[in-house]
């Protein structure tokens, strides 16, 4: 059942089930007393809100306890995302939805069909852009996603299906394929995607996770935690919803599914957005892992607050990656039409090609010893290193003016301002440095440490900051 077929008698239908699963009032109820709503249709799934239209009748005698009105979601297609029983893919839902319904993380179960299910309606909002602001819904939010990944599902716990999901897909893209695609691309104008080989992309990923996240467990993990599959209710409380995809997983899928869902192109800019928010998600995160698995879980490496903010940035381009291959292989089965999942498709790849060329920026000052006096820069966006090309700039252009704080009349040396960003001036110091280095009674310490340097770094340079301020003489004032 797809987003647009909406059954002719789906009054009847809705009906039924609400006189196969609920008691007292609904089991006298007729089509004339109750009035159907459609929510939302998502990509497969039909959803409906069924209420009882005159509340006041005293069907079902005084005290019931039945509720008065109940979302009935209808299922559609499930993907395959290698982490179901392509025989059988929704075994998983009974065993999941109970198990939400139960924990209290979800809205309550009413009644679980072969066609869908009946389900608690509650008077919600959606998670807004905005609310990233909110430090107490954010906290809520990152407990209820803590409490999800602890739960214990008797269902199958095969390897990380992302890695699966990514070798499969790669294992489609033949030369024929490449070929379509680089005409869907010359089509559209998409230059800089003609140079971007989403085979290597993901070969490179799936290494990537084997080599740096496969120590972490598996968690009950969510698969789709955006903004728009979980409620916000009274008191800034979080109620999560949408568990078709759940399966065990990377816990850094979900932390990706979350923030890449409400980064844009204009974010990437410069840095990394929603950095300071990040940092206190995964604070609130690890405490409340803490009450559930003891202080035992901050003593693994991987739970390190660091170690977790790179995992989130990661598994960001990981989102956008999946939402790439789901729009080019799963097409056939999107009630969309080809112009609208092409848009997507671009639009998708543009911001991960924002991602990687941020990081690519900050990391594009290049110097060679054979000609100390200058450094390399880009006067152009860069999009591959490799290809990079970049000008000869007099050393002592770089970090002119201090980090960040290029005047506004001012024109910098290198594309997007490059050189006066942070990076460069801790690049210019380590350069110098390079040339003439410091002799066995001095100390290296005064280094501005680079941005991604390591925490025990900044934190020996701070101090020695202001160990240099609290020692330094007092100049007399002149009379």
């Amino acid at each position: 059942m797809t987003k647009g077929d909406q059954p002719i008698d789906i009054n009847k239908t809705c009906l039924q089930l609400c006189h196969k699963y609920l008691a007292g009032i609904w089991s006298q109820l007729t089509v004339d007393d109750i009035r159907i709503t459609r929510i939302t249709g998502g990509i497969t799934n039909q959803i409906y809100l069924c209420q009882i239209i005159d509340t006041n009748n005293n069907l079902g005698g005084v005290g019931r306890k039945e509720p008065t009105e109940v979302i009935i979601r209808l299922n559609g297609y499930k993907y395959d995302f290698k982490n179901f029983d392509p025989k059988n893919p929704r075994f998983n839902d009974g065993i999941i939805v109970s198990l939400i319904s139960e924990s209290g993380l979800g809205p309550q179960l009413y009644g679980l069909d072969p066609s869908g299910q009946l389900l608690q309606y509650i008077k919600h909002r959606r998670f807004e852009r905005q609310d990233l602001e909110d430090s107490k819904l954010m906290d809520n939010l990152a407990k209820s996603l803590a409490k999800l990944h602890s739960l214990k599902a008797p269902i199958a716990r095969n390897e990380d299906w992302i890695t699966v999901y990514f070798t499969a897909i790669a294992e489609q893209m033949d030369n024929n394929w490449k070929e379509s695609q680089k005409l869907l691309y010359v089509k559209h104008d998409c230059k800089a995607l003609l140079d971007f080989d989403l085979k290597s992309e993901l070969q490179w990923i799936v290494s990537y996770i084997g080599k740096h996240f496969s120590d972490i467990p598996l968690v009950l993990s969510h698969n789709d935690f955006r903004n728009q599959n979980f409620f916000i209710i009274e008191n800034n409380e979080v109620i999560l919803n949408d568990f078709d995809f759940t399966s065990y997983g990377s816990r850094g899928f979900d932390f990706g599914s979350f923030f890449a869902a409400l980064i844009t192109a204009n974010d990437l800019s410069e840095d990394f957005p929603f950095e300071s928010i990040i940092k206190s998600f995964i604070n609130c995160y690890t405490n409340e892992c803490k009450q559930l698995f003891g202080d035992k879980y901050s003593l693994k490496p991987y739970n390190s607050a660091e170690n977790m903010i790179n995992e989130i940035k990661f598994f960001v381009l990981i989102n956008q990656m999946f939402a790439i291959c789901f729009f080019l292989f799963e097409i056939k089965n999107v009630p969309m039409d080809e112009k609208t999942c092409h848009k997507l498709v671009i639009a998708l790849a543009a911001v991960m090609l924002a991602v990687v060329s941020a990081d690519m920026m900050r990391k594009s000052i290049v110097f060679d010893p054979k000609t100390p006096k200058v450094f390399y820069c880009p006067q152009e966006k860069p999009i591959d290193m490799s290809k990079m090309i970049v000008k000869a700039i007099p050393l002592d252009k770089l970090c002119e003016y201090g980090p960040n704080d290029l005047p506004k009349k001012a024109k910098s040396d290198c594309y997007n301002d490059i050189d006066e960003s942070e990076y460069a001036c801790a690049e210019k110091q380590r350069i110098e440095m390079r040339i003439n280095p410091p002799n066995d009674t001095e100390t290296t310490t005064t280094m501005i440490p680079t941005p991604d340097a390591p925490k025990h770094i900044k934190t020996e340079h701070i101090k020695h900051v202001n160990n240099k301020k609290s020692t330094k003489p007092k100049q007399n004032k002149k009379l």
